[in-house]
């Protein structure tokens, strides 16, 4: 682009029974053109426990990293707990997620302000559920 932007993706994930886990880092650089300097991490984790009755539990914080950032003011990493229910809007379900994530560990500050970088985030989460276009041969 005319920005100089790059971006690597690279997407893992496992779906067994009740359980679904992924891990979806991805990573932000920029090589000449205008703009600001960027090189930054962002790793998206989560797992999760689905219930028969559409009810689940789990966690899909996000760690970044700011490599431009002092050493000691560079990773945001939240732990937190996701509650969430499938509902239906009609004839599409739709799951309905709500979590709360403490930084355990943060910087003093939002990297290039005097904003405090904040102890507590809440997540709303609707997501679509669509069904499958590829089927299991092994189903």
């Amino acid at each position: 682009s005319r920005y100089g932007f790059n971006e690597f993706v690279l997407a893992l994930g496992y779906k067994g029974g009740k359980w679904l886990a992924f891990v979806f880092p991805q990573h932000w650089w920029k090589i000449g053109g205008r703009g600001k300097k960027t090189n930054q991490t962002l790793v998206q984790y989560n797992f999760g426990w689905n219930f028969d009755n559409g009810w689940s539990v789990g966690s899909s914080p996000n760690l970044t990293v700011n490599w431009e950032a002092p050493r000691d003011q560079r990773v945001s990493f939240p732990v937190g707990l996701q509650v969430g229910k499938l509902l239906h809007a009609g004839p599409m379900p739709v799951k309905v997620e709500l979590q709360a994530m403490y930084y355990a560990v943060r910087p003093t500050y939002t990297y290039g302000t005097a904003i405090p970088s904040p102890k507590w985030g809440f997540q709303l989460q609707l997501t679509p559920v669509i069904p499958s276009l590829i089927h299991d041969p092994w189903a």
